[in-house]
């Protein structure tokens, strides 16, 4: 699941427009042990930067969220 809109990317030069957005997504299918496993960070180019007759491009980031099973784990403590 993604965030509705993209965090902001400022430059170190301007702070009045950003240069790009940052948005996460988390997986939400398979098995429920699975759920928020995996992160992906998709960054993209502020559309005004761009020419009107460039395709859009993002770069993404892939991760495993070690925090999940860190939780699960946790858990499973608890309950022994």
């Amino acid at each position: 699941m993604g965030e509705d809109s993209g965090k902001p990317i400022y430059s170190q030069l301007s702070a009045i427009q950003p240069v790009g957005f940052k948005r996460r997504f988390r997986y939400e299918g398979g098995v429920p042990q699975q759920v928020g496993q995996w992160i992906m960070h998709e960054y993209s180019l502020n559309t005004t930067l761009v020419p009107e007759n460039d395709q859009g491009y993002v770069l993404c980031r892939v991760r495993k969220n070690d925090r999940e099973e860190k939780k699960a784990e946790k858990r499973r403590k608890l309950i022994t």
